[in-house]
């Protein structure tokens, strides 16, 4: 029997260090969940669900966050619940009977949270469990919780921006500490008096936050204060987490706005775990490094995806992964400083595309330390991190070729299309030998839908008919001769960048750039809007210095045996394009 048991014990210490061995070769991937709601208000209310309090409730104006975050000031981890002026609180109400708490603090003044809105939770609740502290302004506010709170240790941050109070709130209740607002060029004089007989503060934030008269103001009552900060709001976070212990835990908010997180300093105080702040679209630098440091197993994120996006989940989870340059972002642009292969898949088992080295390349997204990029009609993952984030309209370019007038030497009043798309084609080398009249001869045409081709006859103006031809079909024409591709819907930045990486492209506009003149006309199936003015260019050109484009215009009536080149501002061509966001591009 006796060896039975040793042999049972040997087999479950073997599985055991079995198991951690395993675990200790496995990289780290720490759960990543999320706690959003519709809206702020919602948000507030599914944090209430996570938090384990049934003594006190909070309720603060939700584009106040001043009064809300000063909440975190109470012992306890009181549910925070916000309010919009002149909304019903039914929803709010309906929470916090769930809870029944003893009672439901009101901070601010009645401009705040109104009269009205008090008297809902009094009709509930009844007048005894109601209070409501408030002053005439957010610091007196923040001094008035403060008292209530009999807190005797205190951290002061700016009453004039969010980030700094949001994350000390956290700590706040860990350290019993309370918060104290204060401005940034002096302590308000209630808040000075009111320290006097307590230990020393703790200011959160640097000088542009807190100036050093605040410092000052404090030392002159004879404190010491100690500054917790770091060269931006997302360091100062992560150095506010510095100063408690690890947790398993770990909160991110958004950094650049606040309503999402405010109701959650009470959540990390329940669970002793800081808040860090983050970009929407990527993970500051001084956030990823210190989830390395800690490993926290789970990783909370406070709001929707308008707030915090899903790549933030993705950076999360990776990494351990190599840090990416984050000065790319996603829907921007990159110059590529040497020949760089992007991939199928982030396994790089197929190559799909070589972005040569001085090329502009569009982020799609950014996945971990992986950049999706689309160049050249082609798309695919890399990780490589030799680029520059100069931007496009730093730089200049010009496209040389063959110029095509629709006017010499054959007169062609409706050819412009045709005509521009003929020297786009040119100056990548395709149809060298092909004239305008032989490429007019072959173009797609239709009797009424420029959807499908031209309408009418080119050669000939005649009134009724919306006579042009969209860029999905003249694209696929254009396909017989070279590399084409539809561009339309793109943005001004992603034509830019096409030109500039050496590509012609074809503009659906006006003529010479000028406010459209529209009419109504038959498309063979119903009334349609067209522009009477319509015109078509090539963009051959970019100039940084200027921020213009060179234009190509094949219609050019007063001297029609001469080149016909000009230059337009991007805000002027901006302006036409996004009439319908109509080109088309030759690689």
């Amino acid at each position: 029997m006796k060896k039975k048991i040793y042999l049972l014990l040997f087999f479950l210490c073997f599985g055991i260090l079995a198991e951690n061995s395993t675990a200790a070769a496995s990289s780290y991937q720490p759960k990543v969940s999320r706690i959003a709601g519709r809206n702020r208000r919602d948000t507030a209310i599914e944090v209430s669900k996570f938090i384990k309090n049934e003594k006190r409730v909070v309720i603060a104006r939700d584009d106040h966050y001043a009064d809300a975050l000063s909440g975190s000031s109470f012992e306890g981890n009181s549910p925070a619940f916000l309010l919009r002026k002149g909304i019903d609180p039914a929803a709010v109400i309906q929470r916090i009977r769930e809870i029944n708490p003893e009672e439901i603090l009101i901070l601010g003044a009645e401009s705040a949270v109104s009269k009205e809105q008090e008297q809902n939770f009094i009709d509930v609740f009844g007048k005894e469990k109601v209070i409501r502290i408030a002053g005439k302004n957010r610091y007196e506010t923040s001094f008035a919780v403060a008292k209530a709170s009999r807190r005797q240790n205190f951290m002061i941050a700016s009453g004039e921006n969010f980030p700094d109070a949001l994350t000390a709130g956290a700590l706040a209740s860990q350290k019993n500490a309370g918060i104290l607002l204060s401005r940034q060029s002096t302590l308000p004089l209630p808040v000075k008096n009111y320290l006097a007989p307590f230990s020393d503060p703790a200011l959160i934030g640097g000088e542009a936050a807190l100036s050093s008269t605040v410092e000052k103001d404090l030392i002159s009552i004879g404190k010491t204060p100690t500054r917790i900060s770091g060269s931006n709001r997302y360091e100062t976070a992560v150095s506010l987490a510095e100063t408690a212990p690890s947790s398993e835990i770990l909160f991110i908010a958004s950094g650049e706005n606040y309503p999402d997180a405010l109701a959650a300093s009470s959540l990390a105080s329940q669970y002793k775990a800081p808040i860090l702040l983050s970009h929407k679209r990527n993970l500051p630098a001084s956030a990823a490094e210190y989830i390395k440091k800690h490993r926290p197993k789970e990783v909370i994120l406070l709001g929707g995806e308008a707030a915090l996006s899903k790549n933030i989940e993705t950076q999360i989870k990776n990494i351990d992964e190599p840090v990416v340059n984050h000065t790319a972002k996603e829907g921007g642009y990159i110059k590529i400083t040497k020949d760089t292969p992007l991939y199928k898949d982030k396994t790089k088992s197929k190559t799909v595309h070589t972005i040569a080295a001085g090329k502009f390349a569009y982020v799609y997204k950014i996945e971990g330390s992986y950049l999706y990029l689309k160049q050249d009609g082609k798309s695919g993952y890399t990780n490589t991190l030799a680029y520059t984030t100069m931007m496009p309209y730093q730089e200049s370019t010009y496209i040389p070729g063959p110029f095509i007038s629709q006017v010499y030497p054959v007169d062609i009043p409706m050819g412009c299309e045709s005509a521009s798309a003929l020297m786009a084609l040119k100056r990548k080398g395709y149809a060298l030998e092909t004239t305008l009249p032989e490429f007019i001869s072959d173009l797609p045409k239709t009797s009424r839908n420029p959807d499908l081709g031209f309408v009418g006859d080119p050669y000939k103006v005649v009134s009724g008919y919306y006579m042009t031809i969209h860029p999905k079909p003249l694209t696929q024409f254009a396909n017989t001769y070279g590399n084409a591709q539809d561009l339309s819907g793109s943005s001004l930045d992603y034509l830019r960048m096409e030109i500039l990486n050496g590509n012609p492209v074809v503009l659906w506009g006006t003529y010479q750039f000028n406010n459209p003149v529209y009419f109504k006309y038959w498309n063979g199936k119903t009334m349609a809007t067209g522009i009477d003015n319509a015109h078509v260019v090539l963009l051959a050109g970019y100039d940084g210095k200027t921020g213009e484009y060179i234009i190509a215009d094949p219609y050019n009536p007063k001297a029609p045996k001469e080149y016909w080149e000009y230059r337009v501002k991007e805000e002027n061509l901006a302006k036409i394009y996004h009439l319908q966001k109509y080109a088309m591009v030759i690689r």
